[in-house]
Order: structure tokens, then C-alpha cells, then sequence
């Protein structure tokens, strides 16, 4: 009966050691990284807009297993990638709004919610431009921010942006001359 009790007590415990995790854990899953490269914004702003380069500088593009589908015109909204893979689940994202210093797409990962990305493009100079990458997954339910909090998911996302500027930047380096984007385009007729 004493190791009922015990193992009672015991759980209590770690559930209310749990409870005060939430408590005090993020209520949301909002994300930001920010880095300065080396290129213009244009050529960082056709990387990301065009999920057919993806695979080349995604810090999730390891999974061999995903197969991606693409819909919509690159560099405009409506513009899609639809994935399905055994590490990367089946998902969704989608270019909502497409304009010249920042970009916003909707994610879904098979959830009942959506969740928005952002991207931010700032020309510092001709070499180097400010990018920053968001995440906004919205307000968490309360018993599910001390899992988040344990398994450190905010600092593994931005691990992974970080990890994705590194690559697009050297994607950019290396890649011949691209087409010009509409903003480029619009800037060039003086629009």
C-alpha cells in the first residue's frame, strides 16, 4: 500500500512540477531570426518566392523520403509547394502576399490551424542585405507550452533559419543571373 501511495504522490508531484512549466513556459510559438548577407534583395527575394529553389537552400530539404508538388505562378501570390514525406509529415505553403520588402506565406502542417511566415528584406548597401525570417504559430493551448519549452522548439526553428540563411546565401553566391522578379521589373520601367 506504501508504494501506492508513493507512486501517487510521486505523479501528483510531477504533475504539478509540469503545471507550473506551462505556467511560466511562452504562451505562443513566435519565431525570429535575423542575419546580413552578401547580395542584393532581389536576388534573396527570388530565392525565397520560388519554391522551386527550396530544395537547394531549405534547412529541411534533408528528408530524401519528401516528394514536393508545385502550383501557382513563382514570385506572386497563390504561388504553392505542397510536400508529403516521412520525416517532414505532409504540408503546405503558400505565398499570400507578395511585395517588395516583405513577403507573407500561409503554412499547414495538417493541423486544424494555419500558421504565417514572414520574410523581410532590407538592402543595407550593393552588397549586403538585412533578411529576417518569422514564424508565427500562434497562441499555444496551456498544456501544450510545457512541451514545447522542454523540447527547446523555438531555439530548434531558429537553429534551422539560421542554418537556411547560411544556405541561401551561398545558393545566391553561386547561382548564374537570375530573372528579374516583379518588383525589379516595376523598378526598372520607374513604377
Amino acid at each position: 500500500m506504501k508504494i501506492l501511495r508513493f507512486v501517487g504522490a510521486f505523479l501528483i508531484g510531477l504533475g504539478a512540477i509540469y503545471a507550473a512549466i506551462c505556467f511560466i513556459a511562452p504562451s505562443d510559438m513566435n519565431v525570429s531570426a535575423s542575419q546580413r548577407l552578401k547580395g542584393t534583395a532581389q536576388t534573396f527575394r527570388m530565392g525565397v518566392t520560388d519554391f522551386n529553389h527550396w530544395q537547394v537552400w531549405s534547412p529541411w530539404r534533408h528528408d530524401t523520403t519528401a516528394t514536393y508538388t508545385y502550383k501557382g505562378k513563382p514570385h506572386s501570390s497563390g504561388h504553392a509547394m505542397l510536400w508529403e514525406g516521412e520525416d517532414l509529415g505532409e504540408g503546405s505553403q503558400i505565398i499570400q502576399q507578395f511585395g517588395c520588402d516583405s513577403v507573407v506565406m500561409l503554412l499547414d502542417f495538417g493541423m486544424e490551424m494555419s500558421h504565417t511566415s514572414y520574410w523581410y528584406f532590407t538592402e543595407v548597401d550593393e552588397l549586403y542585405t538585412d533578411v529576417m525570417w518569422t514564424y508565427n504559430g500562434g497562441q499555444l493551448p496551456f498544456w501544450n507550452r510545457g512541451f514545447f519549452w522542454l523540447l527547446g522548439a523555438k531555439d530548434m526553428i531558429e537553429s534551422d533559419y539560421q542554418e537556411g540563411f547560411k544556405d541561401l546565401e551561398q545558393w545566391v553566391a553561386s547561382s548564374p543571373e537570375l530573372e528579374l522578379d516583379p518588383c525589379e521589373i516595376a523598378h526598372q520601367l520607374g513604377l
